[in-house]
């Protein structure tokens, strides 16, 4: 038997199974076998960096109804979420509202990614293996919006350095 390990979320990474990091999980039983212990750590600790409303103890149930992926899309980009839509929930049909309001306001518009239906549903019914390749995805997508937006600032800051507005 390989070598399994318990993070403090609960998330088992043994090596086996089946999701890729392009983004494509077949939905129900995925597993995190492209996802090594240093990227797995590393996504954790930048999770664990955002201020977030509740604790985390288990990641697929934790960001199962979606608000937690909201609250860290409104750390990075405040006038982007309104949290009010999306309201904690035990129940799928809610959970599935939820995620689809996130996939189609905010995944869509304003970062470029999309999850299909089968996604949806893996990430609702918290499937083991099916939320960390999304939160490796949105790290990258939030990431090129800060660069995006300091190189923006600096250009607008040399502009009024030279004497000429912002554009």
């Amino acid at each position: 038997m390989g070598n399994v390990f318990f993070n403090m979320y609960g998330v088992s990474d043994s090596g086996h199974g089946g999701t890729n990091l392009g983004g494509t999980m077949a939905g129900r039983g995925a597993r995190l076998n492209h996802l090594s212990h240093e990227q797995l750590e590393t996504l954790y600790g930048w999770i664990d960096s955002v201020p977030l409303s509740r604790p985390k103890r288990n990641i697929a149930r934790d960001f199962s109804d979606g608000v937690l992926c909201a609250e860290i899309v409104k750390h990075y980009m405040p006038r982007a979420v309104d949290l009010h839509n999306y309201p904690q929930t035990d129940r799928l049909p809610d959970k599935l509202a939820n995620w689809r309001t996130l996939n189609t306001k905010i995944f869509r518009k304003r970062l470029h990614m999309q999850l299909n239906a089968g996604q949806i549903d893996a990430l609702a019914r918290a499937d083991a293996g099916a939320i960390e390749p999304l939160l490796l995805r949105l790290r990258t997508k939030l990431q090129q919006v800060e660069q995006k937006g300091r190189a923006r600032t600096a250009s607008e800051e040399a502009l009024e350095a030279e004497g000429g507005a912002p554009a």
